[in-house]
């Protein structure tokens, strides 16, 4: 490979890791059982592509954060 071809590559994924992180936001979620909160819950999301789906524990303010997620 030539040294500008190797630059371009290198440029060009750094404009998609750009473009994905400026479309990533933190997504939170809150479990109550009326107006209160419930503490332990698992709650999970998942898409249209099922190994990136996470999962997680609320805490006990019945809320848990999924941080950086992309449409």
């Amino acid at each position: 490979m030539t040294v500008h071809f190797r630059r371009a590559l290198a440029a060009l994924g750094l404009l998609c890791a750009f473009a994905l992180t400026a479309s990533a936001q933190d997504l939170v979620v809150t479990v109550t059982n009326g107006s209160a909160p419930v503490q332990g819950a698992f709650v999970s999301i998942v898409g249209t592509e099922p190994a990136r789906a996470r999962g997680g524990i609320t805490g006990a303010t019945g809320t848990h954060t999924f941080a950086g997620v992309t449409a």
